[in-house]
């Protein structure tokens, strides 16, 4: 029994001196981790400093972004027989911004769990940001806080953080734009092909741009209730993804709307190209260009992979767009999908897109609405071309517009029903048929 006693003895002491070292390798994969994936948002490693201690860990590294600004993270890390239960290494992050003068603010504190498997679980607790100076920019943020999970099996994690308040001051521009209640939840996998997949939603409660002078009322826009989700997936070779926009409210100068919404699908995208898209321009920002150089190499990127795109013949289903304004309201769904279309059609344009796109589309409009808009059209059109919207008059151009919806009302291509004015869009091999009615396309020849 003395020898039994004294194995067990041995090997928990064996254990007790091994398990940190290992432990400490699963903490430093997943401080590892924290850096690789801010570095992959764009910013380079200026520096570095990872020294480990029997039950701990102390990490300073410093980041680098292309506009100047610099972020440096402290941890301090431990493992062992300390942590919480179940898990296998303790880390606090202060993250802070460097000012120009050497000052440090604090951005947000992390507090990461790490267990033996490596997933992590992050509590987010941001501080109140009184003032970063970003040129003649200012960045003021009330306290906020939230949640990341991180799988490290499934390479996927979880992300679910609230804003309750930021305001951007802009005197450059004279401008300044404040957001309420900001609310992000993502979450993201990496698919089997290796690009990250997921779904996720962003929900702003209040958003307010404001010109700093009151005589630039066009400037003025304000949002209530926006909303932003959609989703990311992979089916065989190829990506789709979905995207909804919401806005329960939005002024414009004196201008309101009401609920908009955006409903859209985007299809047969190849998954290759994107992929190699992604892994070029990480290989790009590792070689830390300049914003000229950068701008260059993306060009030559999107020229080199834009035809393996195009050759999936990708659609853009626009499932609902709907809006209701003071003049009445505007809905439409479209299909559009490219057939065959290639690089050297979108240089040349004209006939060349027209016959390779196939166009489904159902129009609705309200005829107060759209006579509003082709009058601002057509006034902003005179403008251009040196003519006097006033000298004209606001009458005889609404009397122009009439007499051009009537016409094309007689012609069957537009639909009056109560007030509301639609057309059926059909566009295939470039042949268009406008509520049935073919329509011949205008005759681009003369341009090439």
């Amino acid at each position: 029994m003395k020898k039994i006693i004294l194995g067990l003895l041995g090997i928990i002491g064996i254990a007790v001196i091994a398990s940190p070292k290992f432990i400490g390798s699963i903490a430093e994969d997943g401080y590892q981790n924290l850096v690789s994936q801010i570095a992959e948002s764009g910013a380079e490693i200026t520096s570095e400093s990872y020294q480990q201690s029997w039950l701990g860990a102390d990490a300073v590294t410093e980041f680098t972004y292309g506009n100047g600004r610099v972020i440096k993270l402290v941890s301090k890390i431990q493992h062992g027989p300390f942590t919480p239960p179940l898990k296998a290494a303790h880390m606090d992050t202060n993250v802070y911004s460097l000012e120009k003068d050497n000052k440090e603010i604090l951005l947000v504190k992390l507090i990461t769990l790490i267990d033996l498997t490596g997933n992590a679980d992050i509590n987010i607790d941001g501080p109140k940001i009184n003032e970063i100076h970003e040129g003649q920019s200012k960045f003021t943020m009330d306290a906020f806080g939230g949640d990341i999970h991180y799988n490290a099996l499934a390479k996927s994690y979880n992300i679910d953080v609230a804003f309750p308040k930021i305001k951007f001051e802009m005197q450059d521009i004279e401008l300044s734009m404040e957001m309420d209640n900001i609310k992000i939840n993502y979450n993201a996998r990496k698919g089997d092909s290796g690009l990250m997949l997921g779904k996720g939603e962003m929900s702003i409660e209040k958003f307010v741009s404001r010109p700093d002078s009151k005589d630039d009322k066009e400037m003025f826009i304000s949002m209530e209730q926006f909303s932003i989700s959609g989703d990311v997936d992979e089916n065989k070779e190829q990506l789709i993804s979905n995207g909804l926009y919401k806005i329960k409210k939005v002024t414009v100068a004196d201008e309101s709307y009401q609920d908009f919404i955006l409903d859209i699908k985007v299809d047969n995208i190849p998954i290759q190209p994107i992929l190699s898209l992604q892994e070029s321009m990480q290989k790009l920002e590792e070689t830390n260009p300049t914003d000229e150089q950068k701008n260059m190499a993306m060009m030559g990127l999107y020229m080199q992979e834009i035809p393996k795109i195009l050759a999936g013949d990708p659609v853009l289903e626009i499932n609902n767009f709907s809006v209701t304004t003071p003049e009445g309201s505007a809905n439409a769904h479209a299909k559009i999908k490219a057939v065959g279309l290639g690089v050297m059609d979108m240089m040349t344009g004209g006939l060349g897109i027209i016959k390779k796109i196939n166009v489904d589309a159902d129009i609705k409009i309200a005829e107060k609405l759209l006579v509003k808009l082709l009058i601002a059209k057509t006034t902003e059109e005179m403008t251009k071309n040196g003519i006097d919207p006033e000298t004209v008059g606001q009458d005889k151009i609404k009397t122009m517009i009439n007499k051009k919806l009537e016409m094309m009302i007689e012609k069957g291509v537009v639909k009056r029903e109560q007030g509301i004015l639609s057309s059926l869009i059909l566009l295939k091999e470039g042949v268009l048929k406008v509520n049935d009615q073919m329509v011949p396309l205008p005759d681009m020849s003369a341009g090439h």
